[in-house]
């Protein structure tokens, strides 16, 4: 639903998408789900069948055995995704800055922008407001419903305010 939304939006189609996923709490049970095959369906995902440019991935908190499941997941990857995979470790408060304006990130994330809470519940009801849209989608056989004025998402006043301010990053 996220990336279905955030690519309707001009300005991110044009720059891309920068994400953050923090990897707390990511358990061995995890790990051992993942295998080759869906090792090659994560690759095809990220380089084939998403809808936005990745510009970047970048990994926070992730336990010390993930670093084996990524190496498995790496080689189906393309040069340019492998270059754009950030491992940021526990310590990420200061190295993400390197990638991301201070009024994007969370507090929770060494930055200056909005809480992670206030941002979940700005988004959940963003996607609220879109269940129409997202049914429209979900009903289509292709996925790919036309838009009407109505339907749209975001005003361009206020997708580029969200863009300024970081907050159509999927982060």
């Amino acid at each position: 639903m996220t990336s279905e939304i955030i690519s309707r939006e001009t300005e991110t189609q044009r720059r891309g998408v920068k994400a953050v996923f923090d990897l707390k709490g990511w358990s061995l049970g995890h790990a051992l789900q993942i295998n080759p095959s869906l090792a090659r369906k994560i690759s095809s995902v990220l380089s084939d069948s998403f809808p936005l440019k990745v510009r970047g991935i970048h990994l926070v908190n992730e336990p010390m055995f993930f670093r084996p499941v990524f190496a498995m997941i790496r080689p189906f990857l393309p040069d340019k995704i492998k270059q754009r995979i950030h491992m940021h470790g526990t310590d990420f408060h200061h190295t993400l800055s390197d990638f991301f304006l201070s009024d994007v990130l969370p507090p929770e994330y060494g930055g200056n922008g909005s809480g992670i809470e206030d941002v979940c519940h700005a988004w959940t009801q963003e996607l609220l407001q879109s269940e129409n849209l997202l049914k429209k989608i979900a009903s289509h056989p292709t996925g790919d419903a036309s838009t009407s004025a109505g339907d749209a998402l975001i005003s361009e006043e206020n997708e580029t305010k969200q863009l300024t301010e970081g907050r159509c990053l999927g982060t």
